[in-house]
């Protein structure tokens, strides 16, 4: 094992450098993935002045900017007890990804209108009042630029640079103009919206965050490859390292699955005198695996879909085992998001797995330990699609769904598997209802008329968008005039098919 790297650490609060008063055994930073805030504590003996809550906390490495955020909590004691006078600081803070949840969207011309994208986007008139209107084929990179204009990024310190790192992945309505989101929502809930919106057919597939040197971070995700392999084996293929535990598990599986209703129809029209169910396996996973039975009621449902969605989220989700590698570095260059080569020759395994968390502590002033997380676990939370279907590979990848276009291939509706993209004009029902040709997920739903983005609103009566009525049966109500065009995320064939 090659010695540890030597390191020049230095921490600074607000303006003060504290890195001489650093008790090193109990300081340490905290970085994750998903532009979720990472935290940090920093103990100081014998402090001088006060720092304000709020300030600016940076840590260097070598003249690296690691870990960048705010003053949270202080908490006062002793390193020895209380008539010891030996006087004891904690600092805790939190990274810059806390600004995603802390920054809001709002026209600050007209508050109480539309998002404009500080005006990048103009108001047109439709027969259910004015929408704003993003032209059609304008690229995420753009978008999300003028959207910022909503924003006030601009008056954060520090100041975060929206300019070099934001990059274009692709269109953000490819299909028609499109309507911003609704006032009031924070700076994560926008950006979930363009990730979910620059690739339909694979949600979730950008990554974004800010940089610990302040830096808004939007890309592709699966670029971000780790500079350098791990392992236990060969020095000269992989950088060495210590405490390397891998983990594949099969405690929670499950791969025979019985779902029930646990109600009837309360329709007083309905004829259904039994509850409904679903028995599905993943024979995959019982012949390597072994059976593993698992049951469930859900208890305020008397639809089939429910029951056959349900069923397919446990078998694809958690079908498989989970798994988890966690090792100690020396070295630096591993960020939160990149997908890192694990190899260990000693077990004969190799893995290529997403990092998860970074903890950085420090065994003395100059010598640092990165406590890396990486997993795929079953339970993770991949969003609404993506926690009902496994990515296509273990790592960041998303699922590629399958896609059936309708409006180019129209005629007899084909059976569909669960999760199919489908785009198709619907068939105009009575009373403003609207039939698509396959049950639909719930939410999965986005709503286009003369080339205008729909939004999804409460209740019935209203002209300016749709509500999914009947998701199990493919209905949506819309009281506006012109043929919509739809897309959806199929969740089961309908009973006709």
């Amino acid at each position: 094992m090659a010695l540890p790297d030597q390191v020049e650490v230095a921490i600074y609060v607000g303006d003060a450098d504290v890195t001489g008063l650093v008790v090193w055994g109990a300081t340490s930073f905290q970085s994750v993935a998903s532009a979720q805030p990472g935290t940090c504590s920093i103990t100081l003996r014998e402090p001088g002045a006060d720092v304000p809550l709020g300030s600016n906390i940076r840590c260097y490495l070598n003249g690296d900017l690691a870990w960048q955020g705010f003053l949270f909590t202080m908490d006062w004691g002793y390193v020895f007890g209380a008539d010891s006078g030996d006087r004891r600081w904690t600092l805790s803070g939190v990274d810059l990804n806390i600004l995603f949840d802390k920054l809001i969207l709002w026209n600050h011309s007209y508050p109480t209108r539309s998002l404009t994208g500080g005006g990048t986007y103009h108001r047109e008139k439709t027969e259910g009042g004015y929408i704003v209107a993003v032209p059609r084929h304008t690229y995420d990179r753009e978008y999300i630029k003028a959207m910022l204009k909503d924003t006030d990024i601009d008056l954060v310190s520090p100041s975060i640079n929206i300019e070099r790192q934001i990059s274009q992945v692709g269109q953000i309505n490819p299909d028609g103009k499109f309507a911003p989101p609704t006032p009031g929502l924070n700076l994560r809930a926008f950006m979930q919206d363009v990730s979910a919106n620059v690739q339909r057919a694979t949600p979730g597939s950008t990554i974004w965050y800010i940089s610990p040197d302040a830096y808004l971070v939007y890309k592709e995700q699966d670029t971000d490859i780790a500079p350098f392999s791990v392992g236990d084996t060969d020095p000269a293929k992989e950088v060495m390292v210590r405490d390397l535990r891998l983990t594949s598990d099969i405690s929670r599986i499950k791969n025979d699955v019985l779902i029930f209703t646990g109600n009837l129809n309360p329709d007083p029209a309905s004829t259904q005198n039994h509850l409904l169910y679903r028995h599905s396996i993943n024979q995959g996973s019982v012949n390597s695996y072994g059976r593993f039975q698992y049951s469930e009621v859900l208890g305020t449902s008397w639809l089939q879909g429910s029951v056959n969605a349900r069923a397919s989220k446990i078998l694809a989700q958690e079908g498989i085992p989970a798994g988890r590698a966690e090792f100690t570095t020396h070295r630096a260059g591993l960020f939160p998001g990149q997908l890192v080569n694990i190899y260990s020759g000693a077990h004969g395994i190799l893995e290529n797995y997403p990092i998860r968390s970074i903890d950085i502590s420090f065994l003395n002033s100059t010598t640092v330990a990165y406590r890396v997380t990486c997993s795929y676990d079953t339970q993770d939370p991949w969003g609404l699609l993506l926690a009902l279907k496994r990515p296509a590979i273990r790592g960041l990848v998303q699922p590629a769904f399958l896609v059936i276009d309708r409006t180019k291939t129209g005629g007899t509706v084909e059976p569909a598997a669960t999760y199919t993209l489908v785009k198709e004009y619907p068939k105009a029902l009575n009373g403003h209802k609207w039939q698509c040709s396959y049950a639909y997920i719930k939410y999965s739903m986005v709503v286009f008329v003369n080339g205008l983005r729909k939004v999804s609103v409460p209740e019935e009566g209203t002209t300016v968008g749709f509500k999914e009525t009947d998701p199990d049966n493919g209905i949506f109500y819309m009281d506006a005039s012109g043929k919509p065009y739809v897309e959806y995320h199929v969740w089961h064939n309908l009973d006709t098919q």
